[in-house]
């Protein structure tokens, strides 16, 4: 288990995970974190790996201009966490008057399921 107290330990925290190969790794938030100036790397793990977020009663806020967790691929568990004033923006379209792109999943996004 590792206590991060800034984004930058959670972003390396979770690009860590995603090199674990099997077994639970467990990430414990330490205080509110506020990341406007910093995005969260997408949650991406191999099979058989399963990452644990204990929020311990904490705040994550992307301050209204970045998005929350993204996971691609993996079994994640967050517990005790407020994921506040998220945001998911597509894109504008295009030149010709294309729509925009899709905004999907302001705090949590989970890209895919497998099994069932």
């Amino acid at each position: 288990m590792t206590t991060v107290t800034n984004i930058a330990q959670l972003n390396n925290e979770i690009v860590a995970a995603a090199g674990a190969t099997s077994g639970t790794v467990t990430i414990t938030l330490g205080n509110a974190n506020s990341f406007s100036a910093t995005a969260l790397q997408a949650i991406n793990l191999q099979p058989g790996v399963t990452l644990v977020i204990e929020g311990d009663g904490h705040v994550l806020s992307g301050s209204g201009v970045q998005r929350g967790f993204f996971v691609y691929a993996g079994t994640v568990e967050i517990n005790n966490l407020a994921i506040n004033n998220m945001l998911a923006q597509g894109g504008d379209g295009g030149a010709q008057g294309g729509r925009g792109g899709a905004s999907l999943g302001g705090g949590l996004f989970v890209g895919r399921q497998l099994g069932g």
